[in-house]
């Protein structure tokens, strides 16, 4: 399977917040980012930059995972 890069993950998460409308935009960034990179997503889980709880972190996520992908 080829890997999707960054871009093909932001597309997946608004793909998704459609799908899931309830979900807060920093559930569905997680809850993406733990399905395509959980290698990723387990280096943010309880950080500051994790936004499921926090939407207001969303922006120091999105660098981390940027940096990290």
């Amino acid at each position: 399977m080829r890997e999707l890069t960054f871009s093909q993950y932001l597309e997946r998460v608004a793909v998704e917040k459609r799908i899931h409308p309830e979900w807060r935009m920093g559930q569905t960034y997680y809850h993406v980012l733990h399905e395509l990179r959980p290698d990723i997503s387990e280096y943010v889980r309880g950080s500051q930059y994790d936004p499921f709880h926090e939407d207001k972190v969303i922006p120091d996520f999105l660098w981390v995972v940027c940096e990290k992908w």
